[in-house]
């Protein structure tokens, strides 16, 4: 049986609050909080007794937009719980906020060394103001959820809300959003750009239940109701509408999304107020007894009219479905809420505020279903409500289920946002910069893989090496099998160390550095029992198709460990020891033995060193000749053989680990890029030492990134694949096919992720950030000045090439021809023979058609005929 006034207490539930000041004298006792405390609770009603308290949240977006349909519906499946989760009125307020785009610029863009590479500092900067102008330019997106509560004092609003923490955190843990209850002065800080639109003031630093003076320094000095909008300070308009007439259905994605599209300013709040069940099931259940009294009434008429067999009309039907509907509803945990959209548009002027407002009505209709409309004369108390703090001033409403409540979730997609981050590109679903700090990931180690053409190599160049070298004193290390970057590196100021044959530059592998000759006995010792070990490798790796044993190395650690003491003995300045003086000893050690076996295997040792000593590939055996000290190195790997590549491999990783070393002990970190890392792959050796190095780097502070063509590679080795899961960042550009399928089974997508994986767009692919999937967008514009030293494309350098050999070509002879008609008139035929030989048939013809159209060929003949006529020809 339902309660008599169920009607009166189901419309009671979307009742408006206690306003502070019934009527409002100035803009101040307009505002409805009546006291605040530091830690963020506000007291909203006036009065001692049971009132309205709240408290509010910031917290994440999350990746709905591009997610799988079942992953979708559990989402919404946890949002109606967070829904269900609270028992007074709530509030989420989705900011589309604009930010001044020279300050955002400059919190993202610090070239505190750009002064050492201008042309890198410049071409950044463009990159990165072209990746916003394509995005949603300085538009900031910040979501807000305000919970109330009624309590009779701060201390009992706060038990309250404390245990709520423990259940919001739960919930939007796992929707995989961070949640953060904002303190007194944040909050301040949020209605101050609400309320004076993006002007500026000085926050209140003192915050406490007995001092109002807050509200002057966030609350507009002038403002002014013109009915359907209000003006603020006399040079900003602000207009808050209320959505209604909504259509039979709605598509979650585009009820509040359809609005966020905009390049301007847009506050959208759903104020939300919770229905008890018990009230819920009243009202459905005397609207069904209702129903069933009319249907009574329509089957009296039907008899009294002998239509005996005539049954209910469908309009009583319908309803009575429906109403069987909601109990079952209520039945199964579902529960009601009331629920009020507002948007609020601020503007410059009152025809911008027209324009944007129409812009929104348009985009609510045709995309979200439904109608969005000014509030008449209460804006300042709809303002109020679309604040978010507790509290309601106006109650347009409309009843819901919390199942279809969902319809409204404020989810769209993640933005990657890290502080003292680089710009790793736009977010193709949000349109905003991609900010990402690697520093900052458990593993910040990354493989980044796409074909040849597709923008690999140019991402690497824009966010592993430009960046940092203007935003970090980091040192930057590149392994390049193919030499691409030679040009790059070096035109940034760069060592690139061609690791050619007869080269004449070297590396001394056993050099000892200052901190070790500083150093104490155990420093020293450890130093040479770390050459000692790598000696005994880099002779195993040298000794091809020869079985090592420990007799073999124990000859090159006695060698080095003699060379080292005799160097810490004779004093600071004698030569620094080599590999050419271990070679030495290991000679004399072979003359000195007795027994035939030992003087063998001391031959073998010394002939498989020699190459790597004195012959071709001395590159490691001589005194440092080359700039090590050099933030930026390059290694070019390509004109060594492959055979002969262990070896070298094995001593380039080994001068990586010492930089390595020495910046830990100056807390600066290292950086090293492997190029082309399949070309490294095809070999067990040096895929290991790879694989020994990434693991050791991970423990002293290295960075390191893997650059290869496909994921077949990484799948072969089951370290390199393991290392791969791993990584805490990944990049893959075109991997259509096969190798998307075998993408997907390593790195979960969904649907709409995986398929960009074979788009086939240069400069577009998917990026994975601590197990986040972004689309991303690194394209960067033809006329950057990086572009020709970042730019890789054989196809596309040819294309320029001979672009400028043809215009070079026509500006020769565009000059040759003007100097011939100077001394002789001719027509176009003969100055087409006379040059066609030399320029090519094409080339005349455009450079003779461009005078001819200047008429400068027949200008230069009237010129020689002194005013004459000229023959017909010479104007064809």
């Amino acid at each position: 049986m339902p309660a008599l006034n169920s009607a009166f207490l189901f419309s009671k539930q979307k009742a408006n609050s206690t306003p502070f000041v019934s009527i409002p004298h100035n803009i101040k006792e307009s505002l409805n909080i009546d006291k605040i405390q530091s830690d963020g609770i506000f007291k909203i009603e006036p009065g001692d007794g049971n009132t309205i308290y709240d408290a509010c949240y910031i917290f994440e977006d999350i990746s709905y937009k591009n997610q799988d349909e079942d992953k979708k519906i559990s989402t919404l499946l946890i949002i109606m719980k967070l829904f269900k989760a609270f028992k007074y009125q709530f509030k989420l307020t989705i900011a589309n906020e604009q930010v001044d785009i020279e300050k955002f610029v400059d919190e993202i863009y610090k070239p505190i060394y750009g002064d050492d590479y201008p042309v890198v500092e410049k071409g950044i900067g463009r990159w990165i103001n072209q990746k916003i102008v394509e995005g949603t330019r300085n538009i900031n997106r910040l979501m807000y959820l305000t919970i109330t509560v009624r309590a009779n004092s701060f201390e009992e609003a706060s038990s309250y809300i404390h245990t709520l923490d423990t259940s919001l955190q739960l919930i939007f843990s796992s929707l995989r959003s961070k949640l953060y209850r904002m303190s007194g002065e944040e909050r301040l800080a949020v209605l101050h750009k609400m309320l004076r639109l993006g002007g500026t003031s000085i926050l209140p630093t003192k915050i406490s239940p007995d001092y109002d003076g807050w509200k002057n320094q966030i609350l507009p000095v002038y403002s002014k109701s013109e009915g359907d909008y209000l003006v603020v300070n006399n040079n900003k308009c602000v207009c808050t509408l209320f959505a209604h007439e909504y259509n039979a259905s709605l598509d979650e994605e585009k009820v509040i999304h359809s609005l966020l599209d905009v390049v301007f300013p847009v506050y959208i709040t759903l104020d939300i107020q919770p229905i008890p069940s018990n009230v819920v099931k009243d009202k459905v259940m005397h609207n069904q007894q209702n129903n069933e009294r009319m249907m009574a009434q329509e089957n009296e008429t039907y008899i009294n009219s002998r239509q005996y067999g005539k049954g209910p009309s469908h309009k009583l039907s319908k309803k009575e479905s429906e109403l069987e509907g909601m109990l079952d509803k209520l039945d199964t945990d579902d529960e009601g809420i009331y629920l009020g959209m507002l948007v609020v548009v601020p503007a410059d002027s009152e025809e911008e505020l027209i324009e944007r407002v129409e812009v929104l009505q348009q985009l609510a209709y045709t995309n979200g279903g439904y109608t969005l409309e000014p509030y008449m004369r209460k804006q300042r108390k709809a303002l109020s409500t679309a604040l978010p703090i507790g509290g309601r001033q106006v109650n347009n409403m409309r009843f819901l289920f919390t199942s279809s409540a969902v319809a409204y979730q404020p989810f769209f997609s993640r933005d990657l946002k890290d502080p003292n981050g680089v710009v790793m590109g736009r977010n193709r679903t949000t349109g905003r910069l991609l900010i990402g700090d690697r520093k900052s990931l458990a593993n910040p180690h990354c493989i980044i893989i796409g074909f040849t053409g597709f923008g690999k190599s140019f991402f690497i160049k824009i966010v592993d090496i430009a960046q940092p070298l203007i935003y970090t004193d980091d040192d930057i290390i590149m392994i390049d099998p193919n030499n691409e970057a030679m040009k790059f590196i070096k035109d940034c100021g760069g060592q690139y160390f061609d690791l050619t044959p007869q080269s004449q530059h070297y590396y001394n592998i056993f050099e000892v550095p200052e901190y070790v000759w500083n150093g104490d006995s155990l420093v020293r010792n450890r130093f040479v029992a770390r050459k000692c070990e790598f000696g005994g490798r880099f002779v195993s790796a040298c000794m091809t198709g020869i079985l090592t044993t420990r007799i073999h190395r124990s000859y090159v650690e006695n060698a080095i460990t003699e060379m080292y003491e005799e160097y810490f003995a004779a004093g600071k300045y004698k030569n620094q020891p080599t590999l050419g003086i271990v070679l030495e000893k290991l000679k004399v050690y072979m003359d000195k033995v007795e027994m035939e076996a030992e003087k063998k295997t001391l031959f073998y040792i010394v002939k498989c060193l020699e190459p790597y000593v004195t012959g071709v590939y001395d590159m490691f055996a001589h005194p440092t000749n080359i700039d090590i000290t050099n933030r930026l190195t390059g290694f070019g790997l390509m004109h060594i053989p492959k055979d002969d590549r262990k070896p070298i491999m094995l001593a380039m990783m080994h001068m990586v680990s010492n930089r390595i070393e020495e910046n830990q002990d100056k807390l600066k970190a290292c950086r090293l890029i492997v190029e082309e890392t399949q070309v490294l792959t095809k070999d067990e050796f040096t895929i290991g030492e790879l694989l020994y190095a990434i693991e050791t780097y991970r423990k002293v502070g290295g960075i390191v990134t893997l650059a290869m063509q496909n994921v077949t590679h990484a799948l072969k080795n089951e370290d390199l694949c393991k290392m791969f899961s791993n990584c805490g960042y990944k990049v893959f550009f075109d991997q259509g096919g096969v190798e998307a399928n075998e993408i997907s089974e390593i790195v979960k997508m969904s649907q709409i992720e995986w398929e960009k994986l074979g788009e086939g767009k240069v400069g577009h692919g998917v990026l994975v950030w601590n197990k986040e999937v972004y689309l991303l967008d690194g394209t960067m514009d033809k006329e950057n000045e990086l572009y020709p030293s970042f730019n890789t494309d054989f196809h596309e350098k040819a294309k320029e090439q001979k672009e400028i050999e043809e215009h070079s070509k026509g500006f020769v002879l565009r000059k040759q021809i003007l100097s011939l008609l100077s001394v002789h008139p001719l027509n176009k035929s003969a100055l087409i023979n006379l040059c066609t030989a030399e320029y090519g048939e094409k080339v005349v013809e455009d450079v003779i058609q461009e005078l001819l159209e200047e008429k400068e060929i027949i200008y230069q003949n009237e010129l020689y005929h002194k005013g004459g006529m000229v023959n017909e020809d010479s104007s064809k």
